[in-house]
């Protein structure tokens, strides 16, 4: 074929049980002018069978197979052989809707500016009640999102392809399973995201994820690797957190974390207020874009506390953080 102007990157390990869905999710896509690059990286259950068939039937796919390396190698070997000007990625278990690479190519297009285009997602699985995650479409707020967590789904995202080859950025090995979040912080100083205010994938939640597997099981370790990412990006506002403040940030980058545990909102609303302070005065990130961002958080912190029966949160409605937060709540519903 000739040069695709996309190309969709699949990492695989033993995923047989969803693989086929997948894939034809990509094969079925409007938008057509693509190569779709899948790495079987030493699956030992059907997965290679899987591919194998299908590309029979395609040749827009290419196969990769050879021993188990592990999903950052099969991430950069993936990159470094795409051919296309935009670059798509995808994983082995979720579905992506049918318009989903026209739609962020067009987002591209019209937007030159942008180098790393997320959309919203479904969420969806056993178990679990269905959900959409919306995403802020603005660059300064999802850049505001940073200092806790990520601004995209990682299998939702279309970027550049000059990023990896002139820019020189990769997926670094020492950011296990935080290899996104990782790459994110370094390209948010030099491009700018966005974000297609459209559900555009099917991401199927899965208890037994990697990731979700060392926050119950080496929940230090996870801990270690997350905050040399948010503490590098932190930096950027002139902080160094103590140990205590460390871990407290630790706890307050995902919701299901906020629940796990114990928080105090007097120490929550004054290491929020921090960081709004230093980006007063350093003026790294955009003030209402992360003052809106701090006071949804703290929301979460209230609400979980009070669903635990910590009535002394109460003290909490008092806080301009939350005030903040419920404004913004009451604004959106009048819209």
């Amino acid at each position: 074929m000739t040069k695709p102007l996309v190309s969709v990157l699949m990492p695989v390990y033993n995923a047989d049980k969803f693989l086929n869905e997948s894939i034809n999710s990509i094969l079925d896509q409007t938008f057509t002018d693509f190569e779709f690059i899948i790495i079987n990286d030493g699956s030992t259950d059907s997965s290679l069978k899987i591919i194998q068939e299908l590309r029979k039937k395609d040749n827009r796919i290419t196969l990769i197979n050879r021993k188990n390396k592990g999903l950052i190698t099969s991430l950069n070997e993936c990159v470094s052989v795409a051919k296309g000007k935009y670059l798509v990625r995808m994983d082995a278990d979720d579905i992506s809707h049918q318009n989903r690479i026209s739609e962020q190519l067009k987002f591209m297009e019209e937007h030159p500016d942008i180098s790393i285009l997320g959309s919203y997602i479904e969420c969806f699985g056993d178990n679990i009640t269905n959900s959409i995650w919306k995403l802020p479409s603005q660059d300064e707020a999802l850049k505001a999102r940073l200092i806790f967590t990520v601004p995209f789904c990682h299998p939702s995202v279309m970027y550049k392809k000059i990023i990896f080859s002139e820019g020189g950025f990769r997926y670094q090995k020492d950011f296990i399973n935080a290899e996104d979040y990782e790459l994110w912080t370094s390209l948010s100083e030099k491009y700018k995201f966005g974000v297609v205010p459209k559900v555009l994938l099917k991401y199927r939640y899965v208890p037994t994820s990697v990731s979700r597997i060392s926050d119950s099981s080496n929940i230090n370790e996870r801990r270690l690797v997350l905050s040399s990412i948010y503490n590098r990006y932190l930096s950027r506002l002139g902080i160094s957190n103590s140990p205590e403040e460390d871990k407290l940030h630790f706890y307050l980058t995902t919701s299901g974390r906020i629940k796990s545990i114990e928080l105090n909102l007097i120490d929550v609303a004054k290491y929020l207020t921090k960081i709004l302070d230093k980006n007063q005065e350093k003026k790294i990130f955009c003030p209402n874009a992360l003052k809106g961002f701090l006071a949804r958080k703290f929301l979460v912190v209230f609400f979980y506390q009070i669903r635990k029966g910590n009535f002394s949160a109460f003290s909490g409605i008092l806080n301009k953080l939350f005030c903040r937060a419920i404004i913004d709540i009451l604004r959106k519903r009048a819209v």
